[in-house]
């Protein structure tokens, strides 16, 4: 993969003490995603190790996101309800959660949405008939739009600025005011050491088919983006692209099935709604 910067883009400090970071407690999470022989008691003994995290997971489990009909009191009570995997993707969103809203005051509000759409295009990912040796689906859809982090945390007035104009798409008010979430993406993906297929995904999410041969994982995270737009959980209110029929047909989804896939994106809004609700408030 090759990264290219076709157009002057504003100055971004990647130096920068203030620069978002990826928490240490995300990299464990995501090492114990990607192994093939995690307990119960391991997974448990990392979320404990920080408390926060321990009480998000646990406020999650007996949110009616869930619907159990018994409190689950302890993150193994949890492990051993829902299983590892769940929990897992759990705490990952509960971590980024605190990452996304380490922001100034008046971003705030955009970087919930910004959540939102991230927890949204995770989970509808996670959905999708995938190749289990294949890259996380649910982390790699969680953390696909990392790159508007930096226009969050260094130039947050631009991004305001971006959201109140509604007169352009997405596309064209990232080059009218100098800024490439996708570029960025990538370029902060390498930085927090993520594996390649994060970095393609954040920096082809919108156009996939400028890949030669690209990857399902990210042809799927890619609709999976489109679908969280569609089912009203999208970043910016004119950022509902219409998703090329190639990309469907390269990922093996006949138009009949993708429109089944935008109908179920569409009733499973509420719920989404309700388990951001928890994680961010």
């Amino acid at each position: 993969m090759t990264l290219s910067r076709p157009r002057k883009l504003l100055a971004i400090d990647w130096r920068s003490d203030e620069f978002p970071s990826l928490p240490d407690v995300a990299r464990k999470v995501m090492e114990l995603r990607s192994s093939d022989d995690i307990s119960a008691s391991e997974l448990e003994e990392v979320i404990a190790r920080d408390p926060g995290l321990a009480m998000k997971v646990l406020q999650v489990v007996n949110s009616g996101y869930y619907g159990l009909s018994r409190e689950v009191t302890s993150v193994l009570h949890a492990i051993t309800l829902l299983g590892i995997t769940p929990v897992l993707d759990m705490a990952m969103s509960a971590i980024m959660a605190r990452r996304f809203m380490t922001m100034p005051p008046p971003v705030i509000p955009y970087a919930k949405r910004l959540y939102r759409h991230c927890i949204a295009t995770a989970l509808l990912a996670r959905d999708m008939d995938y190749d289990a040796e294949g890259p996380d689906l649910y982390t790699l859809g969680l953390l696909h739009d990392i790159g508007w982090l930096p226009v969050l945390a260094q130039v947050p007035d631009v991004f305001v600025s971006m959201f109140n104009d509604s007169s352009l798409e997405r596309s064209e008010l990232e080059g009218a005011w100098g800024t490439d979430h996708q570029l960025w993406g990538a370029k902060l993906a390498e930085l927090w050491g993520l594996p390649e297929a994060f970095m393609l995904v954040a920096y082809r999410h919108h156009d996939p088919m400028r890949e030669t041969a690209p990857p399902r994982h990210l042809l799927l995270v890619s609709i999976a983006h489109h679908l969280a737009d569609s089912a009203g959980q999208s970043l910016f209110l004119s950022d509902v692209e219409i998703i090329p029929s190639e990309v469907t047909e390269a990922a093996g989804i006949d138009q009949e099935t993708f429109f089944e896939m935008e109908k179920a994106a569409v009733e499973q809004k509420d719920s989404i709604s309700a388990l951001c609700n928890v994680l961010i408030g």
